[in-house]
């Protein structure tokens, strides 16, 4: 018997559990009356733009982020120009050195530069340049008109024995032949 004792709850206890048990039926009859309880239907959720009213202090933190990337967007382009620019620059200098080997190598002879003594050379009228370190001849070219006429600077480094005056009569045209040269006295 004391089982059946000790089995047994005090009415308090059993009342309260049986109007528990009423209360959960209830809220669960509640749900159904009408419409579905939005909370225990499953749904698909979908995704959708609206606007949003902004504040003025998140207007005033937009505008900061706007100045930021203005300033960052100008730093980029600038930065852009500098590095095309830079490329532009090596691929010219490619495209001419290119150009360069082509036309020596159509030419079948390279341009070089070396330092010479421009020296003329009266007796065939050419200009022969030769290099300052191994005093070699380099190349000869003809005369341009200014070189042709003889300095008295190299009059008076030629042996003296071989200036003649037939030479220095040349030098000193009379005033008749220059005027017979030019196509007679001018008329007026």
């Amino acid at each position: 018997m004391k089982r059946k004792a000790n089995s047994k709850k005090p009415e308090e206890e059993l009342v309260n559990d049986a109007v528990d048990e009423i209360q959960a039926e209830q809220d669960e009859l509640k749900g159904y009356e009408g419409d579905v309880d939005p909370l225990k239907v499953e749904r698909e959720a979908v995704v959708i733009d609206y606007d949003y009213a902004l504040s003025d202090e998140e207007l005033m933190e937009l505008a900061g982020k706007i100045a930021e990337l203005d300033a960052l967007e100008d730093a980029l382009d600038m930065e852009r120009k500098m590095i095309a620019a830079q490329w532009a620059s090596k691929v010219k200098d490619t495209a001419t050195t290119r150009k360069m080997y082509s036309k020596m190598f159509r030419d079948k002879k390279e341009v070089k530069t070396a330092e010479c003594f421009p020296e003329p050379d009266y007796a065939t009228g050419e200009m022969v340049f030769v290099d300052c370190q191994t005093g070699e001849e380099i190349m000869r070219r003809e005369m341009l008109p200014e070189e042709r006429q003889m300095n008295i600077m190299d009059i008076n480094n030629e042996d003296p024995g071989e200036v003649v005056e037939e030479d220095l009569s040349e030098l000193a045209e009379p005033e008749k032949d220059r005027k017979n040269k030019d196509g007679g006295s001018k008329k007026k």
